[in-house]
């Protein structure tokens, strides 16, 4: 593979295709391509069992500062992958499953993430520029430090909102730089608050009633500007003094209703050796909490789908509203300025009228002072 040449053709094959030996496969130069092309089939390599051998002659995902503006990542199985400082402008990372994959410092301005899989992906210092993030899953996903402009940070914005109101288990803001995001749109009701850090963030018209915040970094100053006014004594313990989840019951410093919800990643435990419990506590635990989530009417998926275009076409509507003031209120100063000029126009015609008959005037004045003398 020749290392000067920056516009090479990558082809990955699936386990399944490969012999006894690994076999190389020769660059093929597209002629007049801008950027290389990667063909991945993970579906093909999912169906074989891969073996530690054949997983050696696999290509190593490491795209470390390497230039691959509009590239076609399109549904790809990069997790894991390692894209730090690397140029993807306008790249197509559209369905990708980029779990864990570093992208620290990486240029994705213009780049589509649209439906991509983002799992505890690091965005740390990453340019998210004019980036579309629609429908991307964000669970545990780091987005600190970053550079974004207004339309990256609008694709951002609307995301956050659509994931804390339908799923608020895939949203981690304690992971995000919240300064930037409009915190009065997004719904914390159901999020989990833990070590998110507040700090700089403008509460202005966020809604922290009920919320349990005893575990976040946030000020009375803070709280008072939610509120709009001074919390009393008995508020601000309400707010954050640490409170178990109602309902919820501990054994060992366990919280089994976050347990049985999913909301806590506890791997696995064996509860026969833990003193003091036993299945029985354990399963009455678990009916309690699914009788409980069984009570709740749930929306379906029809309904969550309908309830997101209902919303989407009034900020269409709003969008398309204030575009027409802006172009009412255009239309409107140009009317004025066009008077404007007519008048300046009507008056310099009518100043050009008057002028001949006063040069005549003067004349006669004069011609009649020359016969004087």
């Amino acid at each position: 593979m020749s290392e000067d040449k920056e516009q090479t053709l990558y082809e990955w094959h699936a386990v399944s295709r490969l012999k006894n030996e690994a076999r190389e496969v020769e660059p093929a130069l597209e002629q007049n391509s801008k950027t290389p092309e990667i063909d991945l089939v993970p579906e093909q390599a999912k169906e074989t069992e891969i073996s530690e051998e054949k997983k050696e002659l696999l290509p190593e995902m490491d795209f470390k500062e390497q230039k691959l503006d509009e590239t076609d990542f399109h549904g790809a199985a990069l997790a894991g992958s390692n894209f730090a400082g690397a140029s993807l402008k306008n790249a197509d990372l559209s369905g990708a499953d980029l779990s864990g994959a570093n992208l620290s410092g990486a240029d994705l301005s213009g780049a589509n993430l649209s439906g991509a899989v983002l799992r505890g992906t690091n965005f740390t210092g990453a340019c998210l520029n004019g980036v579309k993030l629609t429908e991307a899953d964000l669970d545990g996903a780091i987005l600190l430090n970053l550079r974004i402009d207004e339309l990256g940070l609008q694709e951002l914005q609307e995301l956050i909102e659509y994931l804390a109101k339908y799923f608020p288990h895939k949203l981690n803001l304690a992971k995000m730089n919240l300064t930037l995001l409009d915190l009065k749109r997004i719904d914390l009701k159901n999020l989990n608050l833990r070590g998110v850090d507040f700090t700089g963030v403008d509460f202005t018209g966020v809604n922290i009633i009920g919320l349990n915040l005893s575990e976040c970094i946030i000020t009375p100053q803070q709280i008072a500007q939610a509120m709009g006014r001074n919390p009393t004594r008995d508020e601000m313990m309400q707010l954050l003094m640490p409170r178990k989840k109602e309902g919820g019951k501990e054994w060992s410093g366990i919280d089994w209703e976050s347990f049985f919800r999913g909301g806590e990643d506890y791997s696995i435990w064996d509860a026969t050796k833990d003193k003091g419990i036993t299945i029985e506590q354990i399963l009455k635990t678990g009916k309690k909490v699914f009788r409980k989530e069984a009570g709740k009417p749930k929306l379906k998926d029809e309904q969550i789908v309908e309830q997101v275009k209902t919303e989407q076409k009034n900020k269409d509507f709003e969008r398309t509203e204030k575009i027409r003031e802006s172009i009412e209120k255009n239309r409107q100063a140009v009317l004025e300025a066009r008077k404007e000029r007519q008048k300046e126009a009507a008056d310099e015609k009518s100043n050009d009228e008057r002028k001949p008959q006063k040069e005549l005037d003067i004349s006669l004045i004069n011609a009649g002072r020359g016969r004087e003398f």
